[in-house]
C-alpha cells in the first residue's frame, strides 16, 4: 500500500472520528476503527515501568503491567492494581479509557481513573520516529489529575511496505510496514557461501551481495564492488533496496557507481522450487545491467533475532520468541583479561563509562583498559543466530577506536557459567571474539515480568498474576545438604546475615549462614504453562556460585524446598506447589486467575 493511501485513510473527518478499542486480554493492546490501520501494541515501551521524577515526587507508569505492589489503593478495593503510582499513592487503575488525539501522526491518550483520595491520570502515547519512549512529566491539572507524554516510534500494524537494511550488513533487511512495524527479517547470506556467476553475451558477471568481490575488480567509485562485468566494476556497496512485491516477496538492490558509470540491479524473488542461480536479463538502459534470482530464502526468516526497540540487549524472532541477556549485566560490565595485561570490559545492554569509539563518541559496548579506555566496538550490534539447537546467537559491534571490532556469542549451555571468555583476536585485524556460555540463553514464547517492587509477584503475559508469597509466610524455605548443613532459601526478602558478591547483603540464598549463593533480582523463564513452571535463577553469589528455583503448578504440591543437583557452580532446587497457579492461593478473581 503507498504512503499516499496510508495517509489517506489516517484523515478520519470529524463526523467519523476513530477510536481505539482494547484487544481482549490486554491493556495496552488496542485495535483502530478504520479497519485498515491495524493494532497499536504498547508492550515494547513496557520492558519495565517508566518512571520519572518531577516536583520531589517519583511517579511510576505502566501501561501493560500492574504496579500494585509499590502502591494498592486503586479502583473500589485495596488490591486492585494500579497502572500508575506516585510515590506509594496509585494514580488510577486499569483498565484505561482510550482516546484518538490525531492520527496523522498517531497520537493515543490513555485516561485512568479511581486512584488514591481521587486522584486520575492520563499518558499521551504520540507517533515520533525520533522518540525515545522515555516517560515525560507535562502538569498536574487540575488537581490530582497528573499528565504524562511518551514519544515513541510505535506504530499500527499493517501492510509491509519496506525492507529496511540491517546495521553491520550489506545482503539483511527487515520487512516493515509504513509506519516502521517490522515483520522479518530477510537474510540472504545462506545465497552466497561464494559469489554467484553467470555468462552471457560473450562477458561474464559475478555479483555478491553480502561480501565484496574485490578478486575479481576493484574500480567501483563508491566503496568495495557488488557486482563485476568482466574485471569491470557493475556497483559498489550500499545497495539500495526496493520491495516490489510482498507476495510472493520480490525485493530489487540496487547498484551504482561502477566503472565508466555502470549500474545494476539484482531483484531476489521468492521461490519455493527456486535454484539460487543468477540470471542475467538484459542491459537496459546502456551500462546498466539487470539480473535476478530465484530462491526460497526470499522470505522472512524466524531464525533472525531483531533488537527490540529501547534496548540493546533484548532481540525477538520472527515467531514472537525473544532473548533476553540484560541478567547477566545487573551487576555492570563484565570483564575479561586479555593479552599484554590488559582487561575487556563489555556492557550488552548500556555504554561502558568514560570509553571512547570512533569519531570520540561515548556509544561503547566494550573498552580496552588501557591508555584512557580505548574503545573496541560500539552500539547498536548487528545479531546474527549461528545455531538454534543450541542457540547460539552472536552479538557483532563495529566502530571501535583505531578501527577495532569485536564479537560476543551467546551459548545457550544448561552448566554455562555466565561469564566472559576471550577466545582470541584476528591476526589480521583488530577483531576481538569471546563467548558467554549460560542456561538461560534461550527463546521465551510467554514472559512473567516482576512486579515493581516485587521480587517473588510478576505478571504472565501481561493477563494473570503469579504470586508465590504465600508460599513464605513462615519465612525461608530450607533444606539440608550432604555436608550436614542445610539451604536456605526466601523468593520474596532478603536472607538475613547472607552475603554475596562483593559483600552484597541482597541474597535470596544461602549454603549455610552466610555463604550466599546467588542475589535479588532473579530472572524468571516460563518453561510450560500447562501445568505452569516457572524458573527464578539468581547470579551474583559468593565467589562467583549461582542457583535457580524450579517452582512447578500441582494441586498435591508440599511448598517445600527441594535440592535438585549441584552443577559447575550452579545449584539446582525445585518447589511443587498449588501456590504457583494464579489466584490458587490469593483468591484472585478473573482476570488474574489462570484459564485452562
Amino acid at each position: 500500500m503507498l504512503l499516499s493511501s496510508f495517509l489517506a485513510f489516517c484523515l478520519i473527518s470529524a463526523s467519523e472520528a476513530a477510536t481505539c478499542k482494547l484487544v481482549s486480554g490486554s491493556t495496552c493492546k488496542c485495535t483502530l476503527s478504520d479497519g485498515a490501520t491495524g493494532t497499536v501494541d504498547l508492550s515494547p515501551l513496557f520492558g519495565s515501568p517508566l518512571e520519572v521524577t518531577a516536583g520531589g515526587e517519583k511517579y511510576v507508569v505502566d501501561a501493560c503491567n500492574a504496579v500494585a505492589s509499590t502502591c494498592k489503593n486503586c479502583g473500589s478495593g485495596t488490591a486492585d492494581p494500579c497502572a500508575g503510582c506516585q510515590d506509594a499513592r496509585g494514580m488510577g487503575g486499569f483498565p484505561p479509557t482510550i482516546t484518538v488525539l490525531s492520527t496523522s501522526p498517531l497520537t493515543l491518550n490513555f485516561t485512568y481513573s479511581n486512584g488514591y483520595d481521587g486522584r486520575t491520570f492520563n499518558v499521551v502515547f504520540k507517533y515520533d520516529p525520533n522518540g525515545n519512549g522515555k516517560l515525560m512529566f507535562t502538569k498536574e491539572e487540575p488537581p490530582l489529575h497528573y499528565q504524562f507524554e511518551v514519544d515513541s516510534p510505535f506504530s499500527p500494524s499493517g501492510n509491509v511496505a519496506f525492507c529496511l537494511p540491517v546495521p553491520g550488513s550489506y545482503c539483511k533487511c527487515s520487512l516493515a510496514t509504513e509506519a516502521g512495524i517490522l515483520k522479518g527479517t530477510i537474510d540472504l547470506l545462506p545465497m552466497f557461501p561464494k559469489p554467484l556467476q553467470v555468462t552471457a553475451l560473450g562477458e561474464t558477471y559475478v555479483v555478491d551481495a553480502c561480501n565484496a568481490v574485490t578478486g575479481y575488480c576493484g574500480n567501483c567509485t563508491s566503496g568495495p564492488c557488488a557486482g563485476c562485468d568482466g574485471t569491470r566494476g557493475m556497483g559498489g556497496f550500499p545497495p539500495s533496496i526496493k520491495l516490489l512485491s510482498a507476495s510472493p516477496l520480490n525485493l530489487d538492490f540496487s547498484y551504482s557507481n561502477g566503472y565508466g558509470g555502470r549500474s545494476f540491479d539484482v531483484q531476489f524473488k521468492y521461490d519455493p522450487n527456486g535454484d539460487g542461480n543468477l540470471k542475467y536479463i538484459k542491459e537496459d538502459p546502456s551500462l546498466h545491467y539487470k539480473f535476478e534470482v530465484y530462491s526460497p530464502i526470499v522470505n522472512p526468516n524466524e531464525t533472525s533475532c531483531i533488537l527490540t526497540f529501547g534496548s540493546y540487549c533484548k532481540c525477538f524472532f520472527g515467531n514472537g520468541k525473544y532473548v533476553d541477556v540484560s541478567y547477566l549485566f545487573t551487576s555492570g560490565p563484565l570483564q575479561v583479561q586479555i593479552p599484554d595485561n590488559e582487561w575487556f570490559l563489555y556492557d550488552a545492554c548500556k555504554v561502558v563509562p568514560s570509553c571512547k569509539c570512533a569519531n570520540d563518541k561515548s556509544d561503547c559496548a566494550g573498552c580496552q583498559n588501557s591508555n584512557g579506555f580505548r574503545g573496541m566496538g560500539a552500539f547498536p550490534p548487528s545479531i546474527t543466530t549461528k545455531s538454534l539447537n543450541p542457540l547460539v546467537i552472536s552479538f557483532a559491534y563495529i566502530k571501535g577506536n583505531g578501527g577495532r571490532t569485536f564479537v560476543v556469542d551467546f551459548i545457550q549451555n544448561s552448566e554455562g557459567d555466565n561469564r566472559l571468555v576471550y577466545n582470541g583476536t584476528d591476526p589480521t585485524s583488530l577483531d576481538y571474539h569471546f563467548q558467554i556460555e549460560s542456561p538461560l540463553i534461550y527463546p521465551n514464547v510467554s514472559a512473567c515480568k516482576l512486579i515493581y517492587g516485587s521480587y517473588c509477584k510478576c505478571i504472565l503475559d501481561g493477563k494473570y498474576s503469579v504470586d508465590l508469597s504465600p508460599i513464605f509466610t513462615n519465612g525461608p524455605l530450607k533444606v539440608s545438604n550432604q555436608q550436614g548443613g542445610e539451604y536456605i532459601y526466601d523468593a520474596c526478602s532478603v536472607v538475613p546475615t547472607c552475603t554475596c558478591k562483593d559483600g552484597s547483603l541482597n541474597c535470596a540464598g544461602c549454603q549455610g549462614s552466610s555463604y550466599g549463593m546467588g542475589e535479588f533480582p532473579p530472572n524468571i523463564a516460563v518453561e510450560a504453562e500447562n501445568p505452569l513452571i516457572l524458573k527464578l535463577t539468581y547470579l551474583g553469589g559468593s565467589g562467583g556460585q549461582q542457583f535457580d528455583v524450579t517452582f512447578k503448578s500441582d494441586p498435591h504440591g508440599d511448598g517445600h524446598l527441594q535440592f535438585d543437583n549441584k552443577g559447575n557452580f550452579n545449584y539446582h532446587f525445585k518447589v511443587d506447589s498449588p501456590c504457583v497457579t494464579p489466584g490458587v492461593c490469593t483468591g484472585q478473581e478473573d482476570g488474574y486467575k489462570m484459564h485452562n
